[in-house]
């Protein structure tokens, strides 16, 4: 039986894939959000990311909002509600595991750019399913 290697499609070998997931959101979240005595640290996080970005988000000991499931316009109205200082990371899946749908991405992009946040999009749910690349 031939063997076949399920990220040949990616171009990709298994040592590109070894950090990822849980231990990539917890360094990521930890390092980019640790609070400091000076800066104000805040994530804004869709309530359906994956468990292992809550994980990342709490222990990151950052201010977490989160808003409704792809509804930008509570996420503006967060972003709108938050002192303009101080660093801000906007988070979400690209698609969502559970549902299979895709996160607001161009829309979510806006609003980043506009109220100066790093934007975040976990894809690890979306390899593979938009075709080769």
């Amino acid at each position: 039986m031939r063997k076949i290697d399920p990220l040949a499609f990616l171009s990709l070998d298994l040592q590109a894939m070894q950090q990822a997931g849980l231990y990539r959101h917890l360094r990521v979240l930890d390092g980019e959000q640790r609070p400091s005595a000076v800066v104000d640290h805040l994530v804004v996080s869709d309530e359906l990311n994956h468990a292992s970005i809550i994980d990342g988000c709490r222990l990151s000991r950052a201010t977490i909002k989160v808003f409704p499931h792809r509804d930008i316009d509570a996420a503006r109205r967060i972003l709108e509600s938050l002192p303009a200082p101080g660093r801000k990371l906007l988070i979400t899946d690209g698609v969502f595991s559970m549902d299979g749908d895709l996160g607001s991405l161009p829309q979510l992009c806006v609003l980043a750019e506009e109220f100066g946040c790093i934007m975040m999009v976990d894809d690890a749910h979306g390899s593979g399913v938009f075709g080769r690349r």
